[in-house]
């Protein structure tokens, strides 16, 4: 425990320097979970989550296209 005023007032400046430091750390993560939300959901355009759901809508045609062209081909095989 400090007894003088001195000792006081220098613990005080180094919990200042401290809470300071905490405060500009979390501002930064703050900032970095803002970037990652845009990122995700966009920012007034299209966000990861609508491009992954076109590209999951288009992989299911293409690979739903090639699976009928393929069984269609093995079934003329398989017929003559």
């Amino acid at each position: 425990m400090p007894n003088s005023p001195e000792e006081r007032r220098e613990i005080c400046v180094l919990h200042a320097q401290q809470i300071k430091t905490v405060e500009d750390k979390v501002g930064s993560i703050e900032s970095k979970v803002s970037d990652i939300h845009k990122i995700i959901c966009g920012n007034g355009k299209m966000g990861v989550c609508g491009k992954v759901d076109i590209m999951w809508g288009v992989g299911i045609f293409v690979i739903s296209g090639l699976g009928l062209s393929v069984g269609a081909l093995i079934w003329e095989m398989i017929k003559n």
